[in-house]
């Protein structure tokens, strides 16, 4: 029953008609209140405001005018640029939790958060970043990198490789399909001997030398022994000069709208200060301008990160393609060994306790089958050409000892 300290109301069918509407009216007062603090807060963020609880990295705080903003925290706000560095260069996953002191899931939301460029993006805003008023910890360029590692599936660095077992993680089982585990069994004596085993025990265990020496047998199998590795190679290289020659002229291109867009913005602002134009007016078309900069920015970052060093990586590529076991023993680490491989498979090697089975990738496959006949290269060539430029792109990170 509604009981109410300001009025009498009676036990009977009107006072139950009168807690009706007084119950009613209560009700929509309440939803009229949470209504207009939610337009305000879409307001306040459509402007670039923060409105909500301050993420790992940043204080809340309120601007002279009382707007809701961000600074960066001087305690946490560096830890986050170091892990997203560290994630950049594929440290392990382990050692940028303990650095930052957070679970694998709060890490994972960490990295996928554009606030920390700089941007804003929430179901208030849309479904396009919008540049938020308040400092970024890391430059936008940087968070894009490491989206594209997070999208592309690559791991990071396991806190358990040795040379031991080189193939540790990689290799799966073909019958459950996961990655098989490497140890040291202890035979008659003491003496300790090398293992790959399934986790499930389907007995799929095999000596580690075995293994090893299948797979360097594969991996030898997709060096190309045509001898054409040379014009695969200057065929690659004149056609990424005139990729290049499009790719600045694009650069060029969004230069241009970049730096006019900036002095649109600059003559809105003096629109505003000379009173030609109310503040509603201002706001409205600096949103505009703010979104139309932002993906301008963003279409900059990634013709930038299309201008790569594409003839260095493809000295690695013709590299490994033309002795790949030679190739793989020069990289640093484990992790790059695996990049390496997976450039030159399909998919990951299996083992069912007889035979180590592997599927060339589309590249490998196509560059062995060229041959002098020139209508079957040109044939070749443009229907791979794009396969080609990505295979190369692959080796692109891939760090060759000295």
């Amino acid at each position: 029953r509604l009981l109410s300290a300001s009025e009498t109301i009676p036990d009977s069918p009107v006072g139950r008609f009168l807690e009706g509407i007084l119950a009613a009216t209560a009700q929509f007062d309440n939803e009229v209140r949470a209504d207009r603090s939610r337009l305000g807060m879409q307001s306040r963020a459509k402007a670039g405001w923060w409105v909500w609880r301050a993420p790992t990295g940043y204080r809340n705080i309120k601007t002279s005018e009382g707007s809701p903003t961000l600074e960066v925290d001087p305690e946490t706000g560096p830890m986050v640029k170091r892990a997203f560095k560290m994630a950049e260069a594929g440290k392990p996953r382990k050692e940028i939790l303990l650095a930052l002191n957070v679970s694998p899931q709060t890490l994972h939301k960490l990295f996928r958060n554009p606030v920390y460029a700089g941007l804003l993006q929430s179901r208030l805003t849309g479904p396009e970043p919008i540049p938020g008023r308040w400092p970024a910890i890391v430059p936008l360029d940087l968070w894009h990198r490491v989206q594209e590692r997070l999208s592309s599936g690559q791991t990071w660095e396991r806190e358990d490789e040795t040379e031991d077992f080189p193939l540790r993680g990689y290799v799966r089982c073909a019958e459950c399909g996961r990655p098989l585990t490497g140890a040291w069994s202890k035979g008659k004596g003491g003496k300790k001997y090398p293992y790959y085993r399934c986790p499930d025990s389907h007995g799929t265990n095999v000596t580690r030398d075995k293994l090893n020496n299948l797979f360097e047998m594969e991996l030898e199998k997709t060096a190309d022994d045509s001898g054409l590795v040379a014009i695969w190679k200057k065929l690659l290289l004149d056609q990424w000069k005139k990729q290049r020659a499009d790719i600045h002229r694009e650069q060029k291109r969004i230069k241009r709208k970049v730096s006019g867009l900036e002095k649109k913005k600059d003559r809105l602002l003096g629109l505003y200060l000379d009173g030609s134009i109310n503040q509603k007016d201002h706001d409205k078309a600096a949103t505009k301008i703010a979104l139309d900069l932002s993906a301008a920015k963003a279409n900059e970052i990634n013709t930038d990160r299309k201008n790569w060093d594409f003839q260095a990586s493809l000295e690695k590529a013709t590299k490994g393609v033309s002795n790949p076991c030679q190739f793989a023993v020069s990289l640093r680490t484990a992790t790059q060994k695996r990049h390496f491989y997976n450039l030159m498979f399909r998919g990951v090697p299996t083992w069912d306790g007889k035979s180590l089975n592997t599927i060339k990738s589309g590249a490998v496959k196509a560059l062995q089958q060229f041959d002098s006949a020139a209508s079957n290269m040109v044939a070749l060539w443009s229907s791979n050409l794009n396969t080609f430029i990505e295979f190369v792109r692959g080796f692109d990170k891939l760090e060759v000892a000295a």
